[in-house]
């Protein structure tokens, strides 16, 4: 009996939250249907096989080309990162959860990208520390501590940006591959 106590605690403490992006949660896509009604969430058929292939080693991803999910406005609570076709555009969007719902913003600034199968880019997870980009030209070096996870949008065979979200916005900080 005390075996199957301490079976049963421990299989309870072992489990890791349920992974956001592998199943939306029915208050995201309503809340995405209610606010972002001429948006429609990026289908995993639409990008690069090899999209995984892409990742960078200390890049986590949630099984998905076209969603990322974390704490990244360091809350608490388990925000999502999506790829979302607008009007035939890409558009990253990022939705924080706040108590019980969302509220959404642009998390790249860039919205002219066509959403053209094979999508040649997707989203993945880097965790909290020094996100050091930029310097391209005549513009400085960028280097952030961050202490949340942010978000890598990898553009396959060119360029990447890191999105982190600080001071009640997203920023953007380019690096090269």
């Amino acid at each position: 009996m005390i075996g199957l106590v301490f079976l049963t605690i421990f299989s309870s403490l072992s489990k890791s939250p349920p992974n956001a992006c592998q199943q939306l949660a029915p208050a995201l896509l309503k809340h995405i249907r209610r606010t972002l009604p001429q948006y429609e969430v990026a289908r995993t058929a639409d990008f690069e096989k090899s999209w995984l292939s892409n990742r960078a080693p200390k890049e986590q991803t949630d099984g998905t080309p076209w969603c990322i999910s974390g704490d990244f406005d360091g809350n608490g609570q388990t925000d999502v990162v999506l790829l979302l076709n607008h009007k035939g555009t890409i558009t990253v969007m990022g939705f924080r959860a706040v108590a019980d719902s969302y509220v959404h913003s642009l998390a790249f600034s860039r919205t002219d990208t066509l959403y053209r199968s094979p999508l040649q880019l997707a989203l993945f997870r880097t965790p909290p520390g020094r996100i050091l980009g930029g310097g391209f030209g005549d513009e400085p070096i960028t280097d952030v501590k961050n202490k949340n996870p942010a978000v890598s949008l990898e553009f396959f065979e060119t360029s990447s940006v890191y999105l982190y979200w600080a001071n009640g916005r997203w920023h953007e900080v380019w690096t090269s591959d």
